[in-house]
């Protein structure tokens, strides 16, 4: 998976484009943003896997330079690209848990 600062020119802003949708249309969820309020950056991800999934897939497909419909998602393949974001302190920042 890439890291955001591995992205260059139209690609770069093109996936900062996508991913602040994402984000927005994730925390727009009413149950994913009462679970960021109430239990944080863990309480988000876990709702929003419930309750938005697509989002996340498509997210986690940009980051793996692929089209969401060839991105396959698994559970072994969303832990560890799920644990690639945790390590990627410039993605984490666009999602408001990182400064």
């Amino acid at each position: 998976m890439k890291k955001l600062s591995e992205f260059k020119g139209e690609e770069a802003t093109t996936l900062i484009g996508t991913v602040l949708l994402s984000i927005c249309k994730i925390l727009k969820n009413k149950a994913n943003f009462k679970a960021y309020q109430n239990a944080g950056a863990m309480g988000l991800i876990g709702s929003a896997l419930v309750n938005t999934p697509s989002e996340i897939t498509n997210l986690m497909a940009m980051l793996n330079e692929k089209k969401p419909e060839d991105y396959e998602v698994n559970g072994a393949t969303l832990i560890r690209d799920a644990y690639e974001i945790f390590e990627d302190p410039e993605l984490l920042q666009l999602f408001g848990m990182q400064s």
